[in-house]
């Protein structure tokens, strides 16, 4: 059972080389894409392969022929979209972008202070554009600005809250069919509402399959769910391969995947110890960054070297000002939303703002 798991993960990963080859050969042809571009495509794709191969066992059989077919077929799902043109795999229709407007808007109305309601509208509906310059400034020196930009951080948030309200309706096989469909079809609205970015539509494609798996019964093992969602995205959006967002995403879900269990396993934890959690939240926050760090530095020209403590410090605050805007979202358009619950988001965003500010300084 387990050699058969292992196999077919490792076919499906021999899918997105494949695409990514062929994206990268049409690119290359138009002269549409530059040679850095290409070089981090390519050391995506090779880390996702890596991790299938980490965990090939040697005494499986596999063809060359079969991952040949399949690597063929991801090159001509490449070279399809380079040749015909690419383009984006969702378009805006007008009940998108009214959706999203109306998502602005109920956060405008939730009566906060600017800066705080630019800052939560940054983190619900990835519109950054009324946050000050200095607080952008402050979130970028500090090594916060993937808090802004709308990450699959944000919707795993989403999923936690949605997933924990369901989880009240009880756990019987039918049940969980109904609270897995009723999960996926929300977090895929908000995905879409929101632009549908690399990161974003990453995160989705995880929840999907984490909870078609549990539907179903079947695997939900991180190795199957990166391999599976890789392959799924390529083929949807082959030009994601050349986006930072998406390679930074796998990037670091490659972090947590392969490095972050062994990092945390070095530090002894008992059960209710505060300080093995702190450990587990640096341990991952150090995986993400070692993995992510070469390819932010090749785009962006910086490391912030406080990442470590913004980390520990924003995370949690972030997480929580999520979940009490969202709250709030949500009593507000049922006209039940208490006082003291936007008189907490506000705290808690000009909290994250003047902490961030600190550590920049």
């Amino acid at each position: 059972m387990k050699g058969r798991f292992v196999r077919g993960e490792f076919l499906t990963a021999m899918l997105a080389p494949g695409i990514a080859a062929g994206v990268l050969t049409s690119s290359a042809a138009a002269e549409s894409t530059g040679y850095g571009h290409s070089v981090l495509a390519i050391l995506v794709i090779a880390t996702a392969l890596l991790c299938a191969a980490a965990q090939f066992s040697h005494g499986s059989s596999c063809r060359v022929l079969l991952p040949a077919a399949v690597f063929a077929a991801g090159l001509c799902r490449g070279l399809q979209w380079g040749l015909t043109g690419g383009g984006d795999w969702i378009e805006r229709s007008q009940l998108i972008n009214s959706a999203f407007d109306a998502l602005r808007g109920s956060i405008g109305k939730l009566g906060l202070s600017d800066n705080a309601r630019a800052l939560v509208t940054a983190l619900i509906s990835g519109d950054r554009s009324d946050i000050p310059g200095d607080i952008r400034e402050a979130f970028r020196i500090s090594g916060a600005s993937h808090i802004l930009a709308l990450s699959g951080l944000h919707l795993g948030i989403i999923y936690g809250l949605i997933s924990g309200l369901f989880s009240l309706a009880g756990r019987k096989p039918s049940i969980v069919k109904i609270r897995s469909a009723a999960t996926t079809l929300l977090c895929g609205i908000y995905a879409v509402v929101t632009g549908a970015g690399p990161s974003i539509t990453r995160a989705f494609l995880f929840i999907l399959l984490r909870e078609s798996a549990r539907a179903t019964g079947r695997s939900s093992a991180p190795l199957t769910i990166f391999t599976s969602g890789i392959a799924i995205h390529l083929t949807i959006s082959p030009g994601s391969v050349l986006m930072p967002g998406f390679q930074l995403s796998y990037l670091a879900m490659c972090g947590i995947y392969m490095l972050h269990p062994r990092i945390d396993a070095l530090y002894p934890k008992s059960k209710g110890d505060p300080l093995g959690k702190i450990w587990t939240m640096a341990s991952m926050s150090i995986s993400c960054q070692l993995f992510t760090a070469p390819v932010a530095w090749l785009y962006f020209g910086s490391f912030p070297q406080w990442f470590l403590l913004t980390n520990m410090i924003a995370m949690p605050l972030s997480s929580v000002l999520m979940l009490s805007a969202v709250t709030a979202l949500v009593l507000s358009a049922l006209g039940i939303c208490p006082a003291f619950l936007t008189s907490i988001t506000d705290s808690l965003a000009r909290a994250l703002i003047w902490s961030l500010q600190v550590i920049s300084s």
